[in-house]
């Protein structure tokens, strides 16, 4: 965590054709322990006041591309701004404290600090959505399975934040039919990729039709969302065969009309 986060305020030096975004599933997830662990180790207050700042160093220093969620389950964002809105006191309350019942939820975890620094910064916010963790908690990182996305919070979320560009996917293939609806529905939201458990050729085949048909090119077909060079290499050359493939049957039905 602490070599994650060195890198964040003191990025590598790394060829201009490769961007990187500023990952923040541990924030939006509720995983205070470990944002606290983060806090303690640059000397920072425990305090979401703190966690904003450290966000706002990070930011300044990795120049990301875009900022990138996971969504936690059971994620929901209000249409009410007063709802949602953070409590003043919880800005200076000590997030490791047992005392400290009320910590801060998903939606104000947005409202108080991505959203304000998307803002700031004219940075997307990209969401990965749909995931449900540590089904098997002996498999660590690998028990995490599918879950349902919460895509009428995401349209709460594209309405109250109009100015804010939202790229978003989703883990399960029973929410990509109303993932490509509502991606038709808002000027400032944007589907990307097929993720993790979607990405498997039937299902990328199946759901890029879909998109192809529902959305013509606005979409984006492939991302890398790689953690290691190699990952980059072959899923593009499997994503570029594939594409093309889509294309030219598309393409052919047009022509046969």
């Amino acid at each position: 965590l602490f070599r994650s986060l060195e890198s964040c305020l003191r990025p590598p030096v790394s060829p201009p054709r490769y961007r990187s975004s500023l990952a923040l599933d541990k924030l939006l997830e509720g995983d205070w322990p470990s944002v606290c662990q983060s806090l303690g180790q640059m000397g920072k207050p425990l305090t979401l006041r703190a966690v904003y700042a450290l966000v706002h160093d990070c930011v300044e220093a990795m120049q990301p591309a875009f900022l990138t969620a996971a969504t936690p389950e059971g994620f929901s964002y209000r249409r009410s701004g007063e709802e949602r809105k953070l409590p003043d006191e919880l800005w200076d309350v000590d997030l490791s404290s047992s005392f400290c019942a009320a910590k801060p939820s998903a939606e104000q975890v947005l409202d108080a600090i991505v959203i304000p620094i998307c803002s700031k910064f004219g940075l997307a916010l990209s969401l990965r959505m749909g995931t449900r963790r540590a089904v098997l908690p002996a498999l660590r990182l690998a028990g995490d399975t599918v879950g349902p996305a919460g895509l009428q919070s995401l349209g709460h979320l594209c309405e109250a934040n109009p100015k804010v560009k939202f790229l978003f996917s989703v883990l399960s293939r029973g929410d990509q039919h109303e993932a490509a609806v509502l991606a038709s529905k808002f000027r400032n939201l944007h589907v990307w990729g097929c993720w993790w458990y979607c990405n498997y050729p039937s299902v990328v085949s199946e759901v890029t039709a879909l998109r192809l048909e529902m959305l013509g090119t606005n979409f984006t077909f492939q991302a890398s969302s790689a953690r290691v060079h190699d990952q980059l290499i072959y899923k593009w050359i499997h994503a570029r065969a594939m594409l093309a493939k889509l294309l030219v049957g598309k393409y052919s039905e047009l022509m046969a009309t």
